[in-house]
């Protein structure tokens, strides 16, 4: 593809225009610009709706756009794309993505998935919070295998040993991160973290944002768990056995695929309709807007949509059944009758309650009084003692304060009595 910067330039460019280093975006028209690999150094890509042109930078209104200059460790560490190739239909580029994962010897429905996961990589801007995929396993050797295939086939894939605040998010890369194992507080920051438009505090006062695709591995199986409900979670069975690709094998993979997948994001986010369609909001997956996304990426393609459905569907079940045994809720489930006809109720009543609950949707582990008086204690809900023991009083702030948390955790409770907050509901 030539280099036709003049055709792209504004004609006369403003004496002192604004210079401006990115790492690709949507202009203000619709336009897009991502960076490309030529020569052994980065460019810009133009594309307008109809033609890429790549350019050593862009004039663009009062605006000159330059490619960033990278340290040449991240430079060689990350790979980015040459010069967009047409890559037929969508549904030809996941079939020949598939079969590059079913040649490292995946099975035919996990490397559906994974063609899919990887095309979602492409195009993180449409999401609310781009996708973390958590895969769980107990032979890390399997897992680099895999996250090799990704580093060839995701956009600006970069592999690293552990999640990082040092770590280059100004590029906007595809984290592969090979040990994720995290304390409650740090997952729940590396969770806030990725949503788009949340800014992190940097050196020297300069903000950023560490929204990107990522990909997570761990061996601990209950690390599944702990992660947000909308991230996806994928297990390697011990039974399983990938062999990796010669490396030429690899490098020509890489070559071919990233300019298929740039120049599918090009036309998909130059889409002036890149939200959700009618069709796609019309998915069973009302609970996940992770999925409803995913699955807008493979909107015009049925097909696709049918094989990755069965994957989601599986994964809402697994959550809805872990939500279910969440003690939090049990208690709030536990104590909504007798808060409509009681004044109290005792908190070794309602212990046996929360337990009855959870033991009937599959947990094993039984709560004492105590855990139970810590949760009420973390729900804002005071307990108050008699000479009986502890128990909780309903009074008229608890029961607002339950209702807010049956709204706020989407329990399906029945209305009762003539009580107020119940009809506000």
């Amino acid at each position: 593809m030539e280099d036709n910067s003049s055709s792209v330039t504004v004609p006369n460019p403003p004496e002192s225009p604004q210079f401006r280093t990115t790492c690709g975006e949507i202009l203000g028209d619709g336009t897009v610009i991502d960076l490309v690999n030529e020569g052994d150094r980065l460019f810009l890509v133009h594309w307008d709706g109809r033609e890429a042109v790549i350019v050593p930078y862009l004039n663009h209104g009062d605006v000159v756009y330059t490619p960033p200059r990278l340290a040449l460790s991240l430079y060689q560490a990350v790979r980015f794309p040459g010069a967009p190739i047409d890559f037929g239909s969508l549904r030809t580029l996941l079939h020949d993505t598939s079969a590059v994962f079913e040649r490292c010897g995946c099975a035919k429905d996990d490397a559906r998935w994974w063609s899919v996961v990887v095309l979602a990589t492409w195009v993180p801007e449409i999401f609310p919070s781009p996708p973390t995929v958590i895969v769980c396993g107990s032979d890390m050797e399997q897992a680099a295998i895999l996250f090799g295939l990704f580093a060839r086939l995701c956009r600006r894939a970069l592999t690293v040993a552990e999640l990082s605040r040092n770590l280059p998010f100004s590029i906007r890369p595809t984290l592969l991160v090979l040990s994720a194992e995290l304390s409650a507080k740090q997952r729940a920051f590396w969770r806030a973290s990725n949503f788009q438009g949340v800014q992190i505090p940097c050196r020297g006062g300069a903000l950023d944002t560490f929204a990107c695709p990522r990909l997570l591995f761990t061996d601990a199986e209950d690390s599944l768990a702990v992660w947000g409900p909308n991230d996806f979670r994928f297990r390697l069975l011990p039974y399983s056995r990938l062999f990796p690709l010669a490396e030429k094998e690899l490098n020509k993979i890489a070559v071919e695929f990233q300019a298929k997948f740039l120049m599918f994001r090009l036309r998909r986010l130059h889409r002036t309709n890149v939200t959700t369609s009618h069709k796609a909001q019309a998915n069973k997956f009302s609970n996940s807007p992770l999925a409803r996304k995913l699955l807008a990426c493979v909107q015009d393609e049925p097909e696709i949509v049918a094989t990755i459905s069965p994957f989601l569907e599986a994964q809402e079940r697994e959550i809805l059944e872990q939500q279910g045994r969440d003690p939090y809720r049990a208690i709030i489930e536990s104590i909504w009758s007798p808060s409509h006809t009681s004044k109290e109720i005792p908190i070794s009543d309602l212990t046996k309650r929360v337990n009855a609950i959870l033991l009937s949707r599959g947990e094993v582990i039984e709560l004492d009084s105590r855990v139970v008086g810590w949760k009420l204690t973390h729900l804002r809900l005071p307990r108050d003692r008699d000479g009986k023991g502890k128990l909780l009083r309903f009074s008229r702030d608890v029961r607002r304060r339950l209702h807010e948390f049956a709204h706020a955790y989407q329990l399906d409770l029945p209305k009762l009595g003539d009580c107020d907050d119940c009809k506000r509901r």
